[in-house]
């Protein structure tokens, strides 16, 4: 019922023949659960993963968007009342510590929001 699947992300430059010489050459691997019933897998086949479109708007709203309002919001605020950019810029950013432990709070609901189907690669 649970599959890992092992994404190896590449950039355009890691198969380059100067990577060697240059820090632009990436090479990631991900690992993506997935929970559902196939029994036909088996470790090194290739696989097809697909998820909703509407999770893809949703995990942006999440990742980008909301934070990046918490901060701005922040940032203003607090150098309406302050005036001091630094202080508006450190309460900026801690902003965001109380919204990330909010989104761990919510991780094991959010793995089932965003859930991704997995089938054999003909």
């Amino acid at each position: 019922q649970h599959i890992q699947v092992r994404i190896i992300t590449k950039s355009a430059c890691s198969e380059c023949h100067a990577k060697g010489a240059c820090s632009a050459a990436d090479i990631q691997d991900k690992i993506i659960d997935i929970y559902q019933n196939i029994t036909d897998l088996k470790p090194g086949d290739r696989v097809v993963i697909s998820g909703e479109k509407r999770n893809a708007k949703h995990a942006v709203l999440l990742a980008y968007v909301y934070p990046l309002i918490i901060v701005m919001v922040v940032l203003a605020t607090v150098f309406q009342i302050t005036g001091n950019e630094l202080k508006a810029g450190i309460a900026a950013l801690a902003s965001l510590i109380p919204y990330y432990l909010v989104i761990a709070l919510f991780k094991e609901k959010l793995k089932s929001t965003f859930s991704f189907q997995i089938k054999h690669q003909r």
